[in-house]
């Protein structure tokens, strides 16, 4: 990872992977990544997290809820250029495994619906900007 790649980047990152942004937590800069990326790198400005035991979904999910956001987020040092995280606050975060990892398969199912949701919400929120755009273009051809 010498070649062609900026100085910061520092973690070959693949599939399955999460990429939790260090820099401004609190603008929610994570990704479970769903795909295999060619020479994927990451920067030292992210932390990845890499699990193989347990579904990463779970893992992601369970990341991503507000009440870890927020216990993150009250991590946030501005001592540098941009307020940030220090890698440590997520190894030291805790997520509830259930003993019977079944439990975690089962929920494979809802994983899908949360998925789905959220591109639908996603889609929802460009089309609620469309028409916000298109009623004002309206309004002022109006006036």
């Amino acid at each position: 990872l010498i070649n062609n790649y900026p100085s910061r980047a520092k973690y070959l990152v693949k599939k399955n992977d999460i990429l939790f942004s260090n820099v401004r937590p609190n603008l929610k800069g994570y990704v479970l990544l769903n795909d295999n990326i060619k020479n994927c790198v990451a920067t030292s400005g992210f932390s990845i997290l890499r699990e193989n035991k347990i579904n990463i979904k779970y893992i992601y999910f369970n990341l991503i809820k507000q009440t870890n956001i927020d216990y993150i987020t009250s991590f946030i040092s501005s001592s540098g250029a941009s307020p940030s995280i220090k890698p440590i606050v997520l190894k030291k975060l805790k997520i509830n495994i259930p003993k019977d990892k079944r439990l975690i398969k089962n929920l494979e199912p809802k994983f899908k619906l949360i998925e789905q949701y959220q591109i639908d919400i996603k889609k929802s929120k460009m089309l609620f900007n469309k028409y916000i755009e298109e009623l004002k273009t309206d309004a002022i051809k109006k006036m």
